[in-house]
C-alpha cells in the first residue's frame, strides 16, 4: 500500500483518472480566471506534471471554454539559486490537458 501512494505511485495511479476524456456530453463548470490547474504535457514523464494558474479564458460561440491561457513555472538551471525569481511561462492550452485542482471560489 505504501508503494501505491508514494510520490510516483500515487501520481501514476490517480492523475490519469482525473483527466477528462469525454466529448462534452454533459455540462460541467468552465475553467475561470484564477483557477489552479495541473497540466499534462505530451511526452512528459508522469512525475513531471506542472501546476499552473489560469490567467485568461477563451470561450467559443456557445460560451463554453475550450482553451485557456495559463502561467506556469519553468524549470531552470538557476533554480537552486534563491536570489533569482522563478521564471513564468504563459501559454494557450486546451482544457483537455488540464485538471482543476483549486477553483477560484475556494481560494
Amino acid at each position: 500500500m505504501c508503494r501505491r501512494w508514494s510520490r510516483l505511485g500515487g501520481i501514476k495511479s490517480v492523475f490519469p483518472t482525473l483527466l477528462p476524456n469525454n466529448k462534452w456530453r454533459s455540462e460541467e463548470r468552465n475553467l475561470s480566471v484564477g483557477d489552479v490547474v495541473m497540466i499534462k504535457f505530451p511526452k512528459m514523464k508522469v512525475a513531471e506534471y506542472k501546476l499552473g494558474r489560469v490567467v485568461k479564458v477563451h470561450p467559443d460561440r456557445k460560451g463554453l471554454v475550450r482553451s485557456v491561457t495559463i502561467n506556469y513555472r519553468v524549470n531552470d538551471a538557476r533554480e537552486s539559486n534563491y536570489v533569482c525569481k522563478p521564471r513564468l511561462k504563459e501559454e494557450i492550452m486546451g482544457v483537455q490537458r488540464l485538471v482543476c485542482l483549486l477553483p477560484v471560489e475556494e481560494q
